[in-house]
């Protein structure tokens, strides 16, 4: 069987490891699981698994997680923001931005059919 499974020890930057250490802290806190999406998702992919070389326009990280009611987004919302000082996008998706040093990373708030 071929193993599929990408060694990404040592090849991520020390700050991207620290920002997901953070969004894990309190993923396993609330229990909502999380994901990374958007450029950072495809570097990894293509840089560590093909040694495809990308540029960035942005140092953002992106973070999907699942809900499946409001309150779990309202309880994140309220751990990030007293206790790593994030604050409410400007935008309409509901997201959360936390700044940490050069990065700003986003938490997007991907919801199950049955939130409304």
């Amino acid at each position: 069987m071929k193993n599929i499974l990408v060694d990404l020890s040592g090849k991520i930057s020390e700050t991207s490891v620290s920002i997901l250490r953070e969004i894990e802290e309190v993923s396993t806190r609330l229990d909502i699981p999380f994901f990374v999406v958007g450029a950072t998702a495809r570097d990894i992919i293509l840089e560590y698994q093909f040694d495809i070389k990308t540029r960035r326009a942005t140092l953002d990280i992106d973070i999907g997680i699942f809900i499946e009611e409001w309150d779990q987004y309202f309880s994140l919302f309220c751990v990030i923001t007293e206790d790593y000082h994030g604050y409410a996008s400007k935008n309409k998706n509901k997201s959360i931005c936390l700044e940490h040093r050069e990065y700003v990373y986003f938490i997007i708030c991907l919801r199950y059919s049955t939130v409304k």
